[in-house]
């Protein structure tokens, strides 16, 4: 008799999408705040500061805080963020990642 669980289609599904972050997390810019013009590294500590208050306030998982993190620093390395939209952007990280979380 077989003791372990079976897993279904999203299960697996969503251990592929976990496998495919990991490896994109290590392809980062190592120094994207060289491409930022108007936040610093000062205001992402900042941000991440109240992402974590966030965090504990709702009760998520400690996954959907790294997964916010994950996706807010992802998106710093691509796109030019203005001052005023920092906050915007990290809140909608933490809403992708809750999401996220709670579909699989």
């Amino acid at each position: 008799m077989d003791k372990q669980p079976k897993q279904n289609g999203s299960l697996k599904k969503g251990f592929r999408i976990r496998k495919n972050l990991s490896e994109k997390r290590e392809q980062l810019i190592p120094n994207y705040f060289s491409r930022q013009k108007d936040i610093s590294k000062n205001m992402r500590e900042i941000v991440i500061d109240w992402i974590v208050e966030l965090h504990l306030r709702y009760r998520m998982f400690p996954c959907t805080l790294f997964q916010t993190i994950s996706l807010l620093d992802r998106y710093l390395a691509k796109t030019d963020v203005p001052r005023t939209k920092l906050q915007l952007v990290a809140t909608t990280c933490f809403y992708i990642a809750a999401k996220y979380e709670e579909t699989y």
